[in-house]
């Protein structure tokens, strides 16, 4: 996925220059993060999604975007795609539309319970496309393109923007210290087998907690 804020960008200066390039696209990214917000951490991000939608009018739309499992939490992003579905019926107004695009083939948790909500219980405002690629956003514009899985690109203007880029937990990319620990022992060495009566990593003389 790529996330600008718009502003234009010119070859690789070196020395002071790059430093100052470096700062100020800190500052730009800062920004960005204002305008299009993963809003992953309770308090600030999550202040900020609210006086985002609150601002939204009837017919306004509201996109996510899901990076490619594994993810933390994965009925998480369907979970607000239906919150913020039914709070733009309940007080916007049921022209609003919440644009879901999932880099993943099918959706990654309770796929019928979420499969159904979109068809029925948020039909006509959730649309969900599964398979998309080549993600772009512009933070400063709210303008958003992608490619579809026929290879056709399209572009939305979006009044909010909820992109929720990829991540991993700290440690689990191969030869991390989840690796070292002896701790990658379930599915194809990226997860820790978990013994859910005891809530302890599964290993004789362990009480590794996740």
């Amino acid at each position: 996925m790529i996330f600008s804020s718009g502003a234009p960008q010119f070859g690789q200066p070196s020395g002071s220059a790059r430093r100052a390039e470096e700062f100020s696209a800190a500052q730009s990214s800062a920004t960005a993060s204002r305008r299009a917000t993963p809003s992953r951490r309770a308090g600030a991000e999550t202040t900020l999604l609210q006086k985002q939608l609150a601002g939204m009018r009837n017919g306004g739309v509201f996109v996510m975007t899901i990076p490619k499992a594994p993810y933390r939490c994965p009925p998480g992003p369907y979970e607000r795609a239906c919150v913020v579905a039914d709070y733009l019926k309940r007080t916007k107004g049921a022209a609003c539309k919440v644009l879901v695009l999932d880099e993943n083939m099918t959706i990654q948790a309770e796929r019928h319970t979420f499969e159904l909500a979109f068809s029925s219980m948020h039909a006509g405002v959730i649309r969900y496309l599964p398979g998309v690629s080549n993600i772009a956003i512009n933070a400063s514009s709210k303008v958003i393109s992608y490619v579809d899985q026929i290879a056709g690109t399209t572009v939305v203007h979006a009044k909010v923007v909820n992109p929720i880029a990829p991540h991993r937990a700290t440690g689990s990319a191969p030869g991390g210290w989840l690796a070292q620990a002896g701790l990658n022992n379930g599915s194809e060495g990226r997860w820790a087998s978990v013994n859910l009566l005891a809530t302890s990593r599964q290993q004789p003389r362990s009480r590794t907690f996740m």
